[in-house]
This record gives structure tokens, C-alpha cells and sequence, in this order.
């Protein structure tokens, strides 16, 4: 069973976000690996504080590909998608996948079309089923 969604307390948040930053200035104090997971900390709590609690995240003024495939959990991905993918979908289905997708890489180094956004996420069924792929759809 999915949990409800929590609300997000922006005030709080943007305390969390002066404290990073300002640790992060000190960030030679903590040394490698610790510096790079608070900064990626400092990354997302930015990232949810550009986000209106109202709005898809895609909607939100400002936000990027690379902040929507953060957001997904993508560590490994390039926001480019194959070309000839691109339009093999835009011939098929009449939909430019570019806004709505990235293409993610998993632990074995192969590379697949991942969404990143609400309508790509309803959109890969379509596209596995017309096109007659089977990407996973997480």
C-alpha cells in the first residue's frame, strides 16, 4: 500500500539548505566521500524547494532535465536520447519524448530510454506497446 504524500515544510527546509551550504564552504574540514554526499544533499534539498507542492515537478519554473533525473534517482544518465528513437516514437505516436525522458544507464552499462516526467511515465506503456520494446516501467 502506497504511503500518503507528506507536505513539505519549505521554512524548514530552507534552514537545512543555509546550514549545508554553509558546511559545505567548510567542506574541506570533512574530506572526500563526505563532501560529495552533503553536497548532493544540498542538491535535492534545493531542488525540492524549487518545487511547489501544487505542481508536478516538471511544471515548476526553472527545473531541469538533470534536476527531474536527480529526482528519479538517476545517478548515471545522459539527457540526450538516441535520435533515431526519437523519431522512430514522433513517427509512430506523434510524441516528442525529448522533455520527457533521459536515457539512464543501470549497473551492467546498458543504456535504455528512462521518463522523468508524469507523462512520460504514462507514456512508456504506449511506447513499449506500440513499438514493441519492454523497457522497464518503474
Amino acid at each position: 500500500m502506497a504511503q500518503p504524500a507528506k507536505k513539505v515544510d519549505l521554512a524548514f527546509l530552507k534552514i537545512i539548505k543555509r546550514q549545508l551550504t554553509e558546511a559545505l564552504e567548510y567542506g574541506t574540514i570533512l574530506g572526500g566521500s563526505r563532501y560529495d554526499k552533503l553536497e548532493a544533499v544540498a542538491q535535492k534539498v534545493d531542488i525540492i524547494i524549487r518545487i511547489s507542492p501544487d505542481v508536478e515537478p516538471e511544471n515548476t519554473p526553472g527545473i531541469t532535465k538533470d534536476d527531474l533525473a536527480q529526482l528519479a534517482g538517476l545517478k548515471t544518465y545522459d539527457p540526450s536520447l538516441p535520435q533515431g528513437w526519437v523519431d522512430m516514437v514522433r513517427n509512430q505516436l506523434n510524441f516528442n519524448v525529448a522533455p520527457h525522458f533521459v536515457y539512464g544507464y543501470d549497473d551492467t552499462k546498458m543504456g535504455r530510454p528512462v521518463p522523468i516526467t508524469s507523462i512520460g511515465k504514462a507514456m512508456l506503456p504506449v511506447i513499449n506497446h506500440v513499438m514493441g520494446t519492454c523497457y522497464p516501467e518503474e
